[in-house]
């Protein structure tokens, strides 16, 4: 077991969850990532954390013009549900 995290050394860097499970799935890396983003079927074992992180926060921006949009509004409360 890792007793000391500073022993740790960031080897990749990936642009989305998706992207790292697979490389973690192809590898002998490990990876810091919300459950809901790794999808399903990629053989990896799933472990909590033992220590506490604080909270992501996630923005939307958007064109005012857009505020009443129907569609738009589903979208951006879509990606607000599904965000981690």
């Amino acid at each position: 077991m890792l007793s000391d995290v500073s022993q740790l050394q960031k080897k990749a860097h990936t642009g989305h969850y998706s992207v790292t499970a697979a490389v973690v799935a192809n590898s002998d890396l490990i990876a810091v990532m919300p459950e809901r983003a790794v999808p399903p079927g990629l053989p990896l074992e799933r472990l909590h954390l033992p220590i506490g992180i604080a909270d992501a926060l996630v923005r939307q921006f958007w064109h005012r013009r857009h505020d009443v949009d129907p569609g738009h509004r589903w979208l951006r409360e879509t990606i607000g549900e599904m965000a981690f």
